[in-house]
């Protein structure tokens, strides 16, 4: 939302000449800075400003007209709504269009305090005093449409296409309600209008994209991905490109090399391409595109310590991660993926003793807490894994990993009662948001083996590349006795990379250890001797406070590394 009200006020504030010609406005030096301040998007010197002028003209709405401009700008929404409210009974009633602007910011500031009705309350009030105005029909449209009252909304875009036809804001607009009427082509047609009528901001082609996508077109909604990142760097994109990469990864690839070969010198395509070759599990791929980037930025390193230690390369990938931490050593991201290398590298303890310095300096952390459980869990530490997970759940009751393997845990302590319980909480959870990552278990934890092999199985079918899909197909058919299918489906995780040899250990694996078969499968793919630390690689035990709110706690995602906070 935030984002999103920064971008119309500095649209409004960037062709704001018209409302500087009403007649009652200051001529002062001081007031001619702060408008300047705020068309530079300078909010608080022109409010700074702008409070200087009002202690000389308190009863001057233009003053507080564009102090709530200022307000919204930073965010404000109370105070610019209390500026705007002065400036409506100041202002002449025939300066029609500074009253359409303080209406305007009024509504904003209420859509910014997701008060949604009074928003477009003040939306339509703006409209009456400036009723040529596409921007606030647009805006006004999109709110109905975000409320699902899609005959009003495309009233206002169709209003907007009745007096300017050749504005492209009522195609687009008219487009999205398409969009989510699941009409794709004819929101493509719309959305090519539009962009014959310029409407080349990025979410238009990032809408095309997804209507593309929607429907296969994978090539289309590569290019327009692409489109998007062009216009304006922007996440939603960069999760688009991965998004296309699962569904089909040539159709992704190809335009991105395209772009890399066209632009040599920018690293967004490497990183992008590092970036897709990761999220498909291409991890020898990603590296080398990640290398090939020219700003060897935390960030990228972060990403190549994540592919190192996917491929088992943990000596590497542990160095690498701490090259992460010697910059930043209270990256809580790197913190958590180091923790990951120790454990795979064979060193529990090292992990566990990594997630308590997490824990020592920050605020308490779902991921954390729950990635501590699963280390004392599999180390058969199982009072210290449910204080953990219970722990975990405090802080997300939602979170349906962390009630699968608190089941876990109680399953090994032999409480099956408490077991089945949270299998059931964790599939309930996992209905309602339509995943099933976590649930073969859960369905086996309750007895639904058909149910738990049907999802096994689905899950490998939706991302048939993935080797750990295929590791957790082998253990639930090791846990079933289901021996010959526990050994096909660990083979052909071998054969799609899996390297994570400390899993080998884990109790339900063990059934598998004295086959021959799966001596065969270790000496064709052979562990490896566990790796001597290069000195110091282990973080000291205390580093330089942080503050508690210095991340948010849902950017939080190791599972395919530091993408989850990426912008290209």
């Amino acid at each position: 939302m935030k984002p999103i009200l920064l971008l119309l006020l500095a649209t409004l504030v960037g062709s704001c000449t018209t409302l500087l010609a009403g007649k009652k406005q200051p001529t002062s030096h001081t007031y001619q800075q702060a408008i300047q301040a705020i068309q530079a998007q300078d909010y608080s010197t022109g409010l700074d400003l702008l409070s200087q002028e009002q202690e000389k003209n308190p009863d001057n709405g233009y003053i507080l007209t564009w102090m709530g401009v200022s307000q919204l700008g930073l965010l404000e929404y109370g105070q610019a709504l209390n500026s705007t409210g002065q400036a409506i009974r100041l202002l002449p009633p025939k300066e029609e269009q500074m009253r359409s602007l303080a209406y305007y910011i009024s509504a904003l500031s209420y859509e910014g305090l997701e008060q949604t009705d009074l928003a477009i309350e003040q939306m339509s009030k703006a409209i009456e005093y400036a009723p040529q105005d596409a921007s606030l029909y647009e805006r006004r449209g999109y709110l109905y449409r975000d409320q699902g009252r899609l005959d009003l909304a495309e009233a206002d875009f169709q209003q907007i296409i009745s007096f300017a036809p050749g504005d492209s804001k009522g195609y687009v607009g008219i487009a999205s309600i398409r969009y989510i009427q699941k009409n794709y082509t004819e929101a493509i047609k719309l959305l090519d209008l539009g962009i014959k009528l310029h409407a080349h901001d990025y979410q238009v082609y990032l809408l095309r994209s997804y209507c593309h996508t929607a429907l296969g077109q994978y090539s289309q909604a590569a290019d327009n991905a692409i489109s998007s990142l062009n216009a304006q760097d922007n996440i939603e994109a960069f999760f688009q490109l991965q998004s296309i990469a699962l569904a089909d990864f040539q159709a992704m690839l190809q335009p991105l090399e395209a772009m890399r070969i066209k632009e040599p010198d920018n690293d967004t395509w490497d990183y992008n391409l590092g970036c897709i070759c990761q999220i498909t599990n291409r991890y020898p791929q990603a590296i080398g595109y990640y290398r090939q980037c020219t700003e060897n930025t935390e960030l990228t390193r972060a990403n190549i310590a994540f592919c190192l230690k996917e491929v088992g390369d943990y000596r590497q990938a542990l160095l690498t991660i701490d090259s992460v931490l010697t910059v930043t050593p209270t990256d809580y991201e790197a913190l958590l993926c180091k923790a990951s290398i120790l454990y795979l590298a064979g060193y529990p303890q090292k992990a566990i003793a990594q997630t308590d310095l997490y824990n020592a300096h920050y605020q308490p952390s779902t991921d954390a807490h729950y990635w501590r459980g699963y280390y004392k869990n599999l180390s058969s530490d199982y009072d210290g894994a449910l204080a953990d997970l219970d722990t975990a759940l405090i802080l997300d009751p939602q979170n349906s990993k962390a009630l699968l393997l608190r089941g876990e845990v109680y399953r090994q302590k032999g409480d099956l009662e408490q077991a089945s319980n949270d299998y059931r909480a964790s599939l309930a959870i996992d209905t309602i948001n339509g995943q099933q990552m976590f649930s073969p278990l859960a369905w086996l934890g309750i007895g639904e083996t058909k149910r738990a092999i049907a999802t096994a199985d689905s899950l490998i079918a939706d991302e048939p590349s993935n080797s750990d899909r295929y590791f957790a197909a082998s253990q639930l058919h090791a846990r079933l006795g289901n021996t010959e299918k526990a050994l096909d489906f660990l083979e052909q995780a071998f054969e799609k990379g899996f390297r994570k040899f400390v899993l080998l250990d884990i109790p339900d694996m063990e059934p598998l250890h004295n086959q021959p078969r799966y001596q065969e499968l270790l000496q064709k793919y052979p562990r490896p001797a566990q790796i001597e630390l290069p000195n110091g690689l282990i973080a000291p035990q205390t580093f330089p406070t942080v503050p508690n709110d210095n991340h948010r706690e849902e950017d939080i995602d190791i599972s395919k590394g530091h993408l989850a906070r990426q912008v290209a």
